[in-house]
């Protein structure tokens, strides 16, 4: 019988008894789609489901978390022309380009000056502190040396005449970063994630909460408390205004008009990062700020 259906099937051949060709057919039907050219879940072409399940968490891992994060943008410095991380480095932006800056508003605010005659007429920049001012923008060091010989490669940056004194360029620096500052510590105290006086301050660096304390200029007696002084010789600490300046800056000029704040504490790492950042910015183009004992330095 079976050499029967032999010959009476097309060229001879036997046909299949286990049906493996129709399951294919419908397996392929049933497939899942495929994102990135691999399957996005069902069956695995190569290996274990264990090994495929492990697959699949390290490309989200790596895509979303572990990878992005650890990824450092570089710059290069238009004044010494040598790369560096983008946080560690001030961006510039051509004025006018983009929403105005506080600085900008307050010329415009200002009564007019004669204006310039178009041979004279240059290009200036502003300093844009949170990094994400629309427009083409360069980076350059906070630095005295760099600022010096910015304006060269400002001009080949932007590729129009600009005119940058470093003075005038560094106390923008200073102002732009202070009031950056301003702001991170404000959105910190409205969100939770500063905490305002010494007790404060010294329960959240026991439960080792306290990502970066702040001490004010003139609060000698509360730099000296056991857990602050550990802070300060551990590199966590920086040195920001004096005390009424300091609460200003975090919202309570008007309940501690007299005696200010002494010492704060940031609990967020993100905001602690970018508070020492700019904080970095604003100090090293001026004589003044230090960061306090075996702090990372500029």
């Amino acid at each position: 019988m079976l050499l029967a259906q032999t010959r009476n099937h097309p060229r001879g051949r036997r046909p299949s008894t286990d049906n493996r060709s129709q399951g294919a057919t419908r397996s392929h039907l049933r497939s899942p789609p495929t994102v990135g050219g691999e399957q996005a879940s069902g069956q695995v072409p190569r290996g274990s489901a264990s090994e495929a399940a492990t697959a699949a968490r390290s490309r989200i891992s790596g895509r979303f978390s572990g990878q992005a994060a650890a990824r450092v943008e570089l710059r290069t410095c238009v004044g010494c022309g040598e790369q560096g991380e983008a946080s560690r480095l001030v961006r510039l932006v051509l004025a006018g380009e983009g929403a105005p800056t506080e600085a900008e508003a307050e010329a415009a605010a200002a009564p007019p000056e004669a204006p310039e005659s178009a041979s004279k007429a240059a290009a200036t920049v502003v300093v844009d502190a949170k990094g994400g001012r629309f427009g083409r923008g360069a980076h350059v060091h906070p630095l005295r040396a760099c600022l010096e010989r910015a304006q060269k490669g400002l001009s080949r940056s932007f590729r129009c005449k600009v005119t940058v004194h470093p003075a005038e360029l560094a106390e923008a620096i200073q102002v732009a970063y202070a009031r950056r500052i301003v702001g991170l510590l404000g959105g910190g105290v409205r969100a939770g994630l500063v905490v305002i006086g010494t007790d404060a301050v010294v329960e959240s660096i026991r439960a080792n909460r306290a990502m970066l304390v702040l001490v004010a200029a003139d609060a000698a007696a509360a730099s000296q408390r056991g857990e602050i002084a550990g802070a300060i010789g551990a590199g966590k600490a920086l040195v920001l205004w004096d005390r009424a300046r300091l609460a200003a800056a975090l919202g309570r000029a008007s309940s501690m008009a007299r005696e200010g704040v002494a010492v704060a504490s940031v609990l967020d790492p993100r905001l602690a990062r970018a508070v020492r950042e700019s904080w970095v910015a604003m100090n090293v183009t001026s004589e003044v700020g230090r960061i306090v004992e075996g702090s990372e330095s500029a």
